[in-house]
């Protein structure tokens, strides 16, 4: 299985400690079974970066955007609906949100802007 990086890159301290992070969409290669699509970050450490845990966002979906905004990760991207195959175009908008909390990424509700 292959596993790449994606374009839906940010670079923002998304840990709060002053440091750059990087979030990052990354692919997998499930060798004829499909595209895997996962969100994870690299934070920033002396001498380079530390891997979070990777959270998985779906099999063959169609990445629209990430961006970091009001203390959270967003991940937005077109999914297919739960009764279509998965040979249909994603046409569904789905937003996603996530922290980094204790360097574990974690999916929350959207926090509500002011």
């Amino acid at each position: 299985d292959a596993i790449d990086y994606s374009d839906g890159i940010v670079m923002a301290d998304v840990n709060g400690d002053g440091v750059g992070d990087i979030v990052s969409i990354v692919t997998q290669d499930g060798a004829g079974s499909g595209t895997f699509f996962y969100v994870a970050a690299a934070l920033g450490v002396e001498g380079g970066y530390r891997g979070t845990n990777a959270v998985f966002l779906g099999s063959d979906i169609a990445p629209q955007s990430t961006e970091f905004r009001d203390s959270q990760i967003i991940v937005n991207y077109a999914d297919r609906r739960i009764d279509e195959p998965l040979t249909a175009e994603p046409s569904v908008g789905v937003s996603r949100y996530f922290k980094v909390q204790n360097d574990e990424l974690v999916e929350v509700e959207k926090e509500p802007t002011a």
